[in-house]
């Protein structure tokens, strides 16, 4: 089992041009280690093999569809935790700081009907 640690950077008109979810997927025989060293997380990410950085970024100005920016990124990133957990065929549990609740929630809802019926 792995653990995704995640947290946003949301988009801002002429502030932010960028809507970037950034996180740390790690197995879960080294969360306590992680917990215990947080000031030294560049160290033990660098130290172990099991410990990966992931982000996912959308830029709203290279865009053709702007709904629902927020929720392109998250399924991204997704996407991204998958691509380094699915290769071991390994899981994951994200644990994240997601300012909108229902992003998170609805992406759960779509990806298990995607597991079930497949893509449309």
């Amino acid at each position: 089992m792995h653990i995704t640690y995640f947290d946003e950077v949301k988009y801002q008109l002429d502030q932010q041009p960028y809507e970037c979810i950034g996180g740390i997927v790690a197995d879960e025989a080294l969360v306590r280690e992680l917990e215990d060293q947080v000031g030294d997380l560049a160290k033990i990410i660098d130290r172990h093999g099991e410990v990966f950085k992931v982000y996912a970024r959308l830029e709203l100005a290279r865009m053709i569809a702007t709904d629902g920016l927020d929720e392109k990124t998250f399924m991204y990133f997704i996407e991204r935790v998958d691509m380094q957990v699915g290769s071991k065929m390994a899981t994951s549990m994200l644990i994240g700081d997601f300012d909108k609740a229902e992003v998170p929630e609805r992406a759960a809802w779509d990806l298990s009907i995607y597991r079930e019926r497949g893509t449309p």
